[in-house]
């Protein structure tokens, strides 16, 4: 990837080769319909499954039988190819559906949340594909919940049309919503008037970053980027890894 392959205003998913959840993916589509945008989807590469299949040592056990046998590099980046054309093919999809417009990358190397923000309108990070395998929560399509990090900019003030058009899509019911400056009261309104239930989360001091990895679990956290400026691009991974949620950074 380059930044000459990064045009203005579309939003920019990173996808992770080995999946992506159908949900997550319609709901950064149904944002770049209200957006009047089109969808940038980035593969982000992660070579660590072919780098250990690379060690002379390297075996996988097949869990209905028990047995071993060594890794074949070939058969993983076989894999890999397999599952970046399947989800090519549910993005696309969905994009049609709302006659949305689409493009693909594949990263090649650590990809640069700033980088990347300063041609695109949204950045959707998805919860890791491994979290839909491994025992955590899954995404069942039901009406969501959001944790939402209000300041008063402009940004900000993006975010909550986005989440109001993700309540009026019946995709998140319950709001979240913590406050690093005075919050209108309209917020509060507008939201429960579209069928939203709202919570206030109290931050200690300006820790944001321990208030988006606290209790309660949601499906999806949603920051201006001028928040997410403060937390740092590498605290800000480190939560969409932690949680089970996809994060929404909006400029």
């Amino acid at each position: 990837m380059s930044q000459n392959n990064l045009d203005n205003g579309e939003i920019c998913i990173a996808i992770d080769p080995m999946g992506i959840n159908s949900l997550l993916i319609g709901i950064a589509v149904l944002l770049a319909e209200k957006l009047k945008t089109g969808i940038y989807g980035l593969f982000v590469g992660n070579d660590s499954l072919q780098n250990v299949a690379q060690l002379p040592f390297a075996t996988e056990i097949h869990l209905a039988t028990g047995d071993e046998r060594v890794l074949a590099a070939d058969s993983l980046r076989a894999l890999y190819q397999k599952n970046i054309e399947r989800t090519k093919l549910l993005v696309a999809h969905s994009a049609a559906a709302r006659q949305v417009g689409l493009r693909f990358d594949i990263s090649d190397g650590q990809i640069s949340l700033d980088v990347v923000l300063e041609h695109q309108t949204v950045f959707f990070m998805p919860a890791p594909a491994r979290r839909y395998s491994t025992g955590a929560k899954p995404h069942t399509g039901q009406p969501g919940s959001v944790k939402w990090v209000y300041d008063g900019s402009e940004a900000s003030m993006r975010s909550f049309e986005l989440i109001k058009a993700l309540i009026a899509e019946n995709i998140v019911h319950k709001v979240f919503l913590a406050g690093k400056s005075a919050v209108p009261t309209n917020v509060f309104t507008e939201l429960a008037a579209q069928g939203a239930r709202v919570f206030w989360m109290s931050l200690t001091g300006d820790d944001v970053s321990a208030c988006l990895r606290a209790y309660p679990e949601v499906d999806l956290i949603v920051v201006p980027r001028t928040v997410s400026a403060q937390i740092g691009e590498k605290q800000l991974m480190a939560i969409n890894r932690a949680t089970s949620a996809a994060v929404l950074v909006v400029c």
